[in-house]
């Protein structure tokens, strides 16, 4: 095909980034160059591209939620590439990342600077900096902005880890558990479901943390 490459290949929600599309074919700058984005259940959106040289094209990345977005370049109106790219939020980064790690509790402390390892350790450095850094604003602590405040009905995500609070039950940290059931919009982040259909608590009891499971019921 013309395409030789969309870079990055994924994109962070919320995160104003943007697009590099390289091309095998040149393009004309005398032509008028697009992009077209498309999400199932979402508007589609078309951008005007910006030629950075004769075979590159640059677009800002539109706000999507998470999910995988077709884009198709038009010049002059034709169509003349497809790709795809993937829209994570901030949690799925994470969760992708730790997935990726043999051990991911020893690769926070690394990350932390936290020797011995301990998750005990782990567990209060995480609270302490959400203590300083919890915003006004509940919902935001949780990772799930696009929630509606007042919406607390179930709703399952095509994630692994939703929210902050999926993240701290699947790890064992209690004492993160707590601060965050404390926060603003903890019984909407409560109501998610992560892929697999489970709920803060399930994860909890799956990956063996039966006492953290009594705590958050």
């Amino acid at each position: 095909g013309n395409l030789v490459s969309v870079q990055p290949e994924e994109v962070c929600c919320g995160v104003q980034t943007s697009i590099y599309i390289i091309m095998r074919c040149k393009l004309d700058s005398l032509v008028k160059t697009e992009v077209e984005f498309t999400l199932p259940n979402s508007p589609v959106v078309r951008v005007l591209g910006t030629l950075e040289n004769e075979y590159t094209i640059s677009v800002p990345a539109p706000d999507f939620p998470s999910g995988w977005v077709s884009l198709t370049v038009f010049a002059g109106g034709l169509a003349v590439c497809t790709s795809k790219l993937r829209y994570c939020t901030n949690m799925e980064q994470i969760s992708n990342l730790l997935n990726t790690t043999t051990n991911p509790i020893e690769f926070m402390c690394q990350a932390f600077k936290i020797v011995p390892y301990s998750m005990e350790a782990l567990d209060k450095v995480l609270t302490e900096s959400l203590k300083k850094n919890i915003p006004a604003s509940g919902l935001h602590v949780f990772g799930i902005g696009q929630l509606e405040e007042d919406d607390i009905s179930t709703n399952q995500r095509d994630e692994e880890l939703p929210t902050l609070l999926h993240f701290s039950a699947r790890y064992g940290l209690k004492n993160l558990t707590a601060l965050l059931l404390t926060c603003p919009g903890a019984l909407q982040a409560y109501s998610v479901a992560n892929k697999q259909g489970d709920f803060p608590n399930n994860i909890a009891e799956k990956y063996g943390y039966k006492d953290l499971r009594q705590f958050i019921d």
